[in-house]
């Protein structure tokens, strides 16, 4: 939430590696979160990862994985989805 507030507007996306074992969080600005799911974003994260899904709120959510190997393609797909948002709903 710190990361947000410091944004202003935008997609915060974080990752943890510990134990081989990946958490992720997604936080999407108040501004964007009616046109920005950090659910979707979470579980598009995840699916990259080795997870399963994840939950959360439209703003804040949460997810995991295991294939640490992974995270650097994890990042591109989140990134392509919100390009892919912004270019077909004009968020600019």
């Amino acid at each position: 939430d710190s990361a947000k507030i410091m944004i202003k507007s935008g997609v915060v996306l974080v990752y943890n590696v510990k134990d081989e074992k990946i958490s992720l969080v997604v936080g999407v600005t108040n501004d964007l979160s009616s046109k920005i799911s950090a659910v979707e974003l979470a579980k598009i994260a995840s699916f990259n990862i080795g997870g399963k899904g994840g939950g959360g709120r439209p703003d804040f959510a949460q997810a995991g994985g295991m294939k640490v190997n992974k995270i650097d393609e994890s990042i591109i797909s989140v990134e392509n989805e919100i390009n892919r948002l912004i270019n077909d709903t004009q968020l600019v």
